[in-house]
């Protein structure tokens, strides 16, 4: 857990609060959406690693590389050097089981600018015709206790220490007048593989 909360980073960048996630010393990933208002107006993109063994936040800005296709992912380029070592990128075809226990950890609305981790399993993995963005849909486990989890947009998903894809939106229930998150929905590494080896992400097959 705490290799995974250390290259986890709360992102701000206008009106948005969301969450990355660093891929390499200097290179991070979150979506899109998170980063829209650098990208149409300019504003900065504000990273905050809280979590480092043995040293107080890192504050940090970053751009965002360019890459020629639409696409629901983006990769930041960190100002500064994040001296830590960053999560594996597996590109899983397809094969985890229902019952295979997967975390994520981000930066949830309503933990403020706390970080906050959940543990979530595969329930169904869409198909093409009807994907928009997120290819896999995700159970979160009825334990955890908060109810909506905007602002974990770009939480790694982490199957057996390697990062699998990233979440980017959650299923909404409404029951009378209360609205409850029930699922939640992830980019697979497979779906964004070509912009990984664009910026020469390792990618473990």
């Amino acid at each position: 857990m705490d290799n995974v909360k250390s290259v986890v980073a709360l992102l701000v960048c206008g009106e948005e609060q969301g969450t990355a996630f660093l891929v390499s010393n200097t290179l991070a990933l979150t979506m899109t959406h998170c980063v829209v208002d650098a990208i149409a107006n300019g504003e900065d993109i504000n990273l905050t690693f809280k979590n480092i063994p043995g040293q107080d936040e890192i504050k940090t800005k970053a751009s965002i590389v360019p890459y020629e296709e639409d696409c629901p992912v983006s990769v930041l380029r960190l100002d500064d050097e994040i001296k830590i070592e960053p999560l594996g990128i597996f590109c899983c075809e397809d094969h985890i089981s229902q019952e295979e226990k997967l975390m994520a950890y981000g930066y949830p609305h309503v933990k403020g600018d706390e970080g906050y981790p959940i543990n979530i399993f595969i329930n169904d993995y869409l198909s093409k015709n009807v994907v928009i963005d997120g290819d896999v849909t995700l159970v979160i486990d009825p334990k955890i206790r908060i109810e909506n989890f905007a602002g974990m947009s770009g939480s790694p998903v982490v199957y057996r220490k390697n990062v699998i894809g990233i979440l980017i939106e959650q299923g909404i229930e409404s029951i009378g007048n209360n609205r409850k998150a029930v699922d939640v929905k992830m980019i697979s590494i497979k779906r964004i593989q070509k912009l990984l080896d664009k910026v020469e992400i390792n990618i473990h097959q």
